[in-house]
């Protein structure tokens, strides 16, 4: 028999919170009529963040995706005219992916509704706690980087 209660392991309980934002990204989308996964919106975001065109492979990287995943996504924003993609001047092959006019105009429009959620993520945590949270997963991350 288990010494612990795995639904209290820290694994287990980040998956639950993914899990949960997740779903709740995804209401906000549907009661806000917008017609996205809530896997899309969070590259939409990504995208609004840089400030020049990012390479498959690294946006793949900074979001923690499959390239195949990202690709099919891609293309589909793409499709829609979310994103634009266009070839690297330096490696013809290297596609770049940067957020349209359109594709950053919903980001603004979905900014409260991304910090009504974080608000209520975060309620009961004290901005030192959010602090130690924040710099706890990034070092999981860290850890579990398939290249470390």
């Amino acid at each position: 028999m288990l010494d612990f209660d795995p639904t209290e392991s820290t694994g287990f309980l980040v998956g639950r919170v993914a899990h949960s934002l997740n779903l709740r990204v995804q209401e906000f989308l549907d009661d806000a009529g917008i017609d996205l996964s809530a896997e899309e919106i969070s590259i939409l975001t990504v995208l609004a963040h840089l400030k020049e065109p990012i390479g498959m492979q690294p946006l793949a990287e900074r979001l923690g995706r499959d390239l195949t995943t990202l690709s099919r996504q891609i293309s589909g924003l793409d499709r829609s005219g979310w994103v634009l993609r266009n070839s690297s001047p330096d490696d013809g092959r290297v596609k770049l992916v940067t957020i349209s006019k359109k594709g950053l105009k919903l980001v603004e429009r979905t900014i409260p509704l991304t910090l009504a959620l974080r608000g209520r993520a975060m309620n009961g945590i004290s901005k030192s706690d959010a602090k130690v949270l924040v710099k706890s997963l990034s070092q999981m991350l860290q850890n579990l980087r398939t290249d470390s």
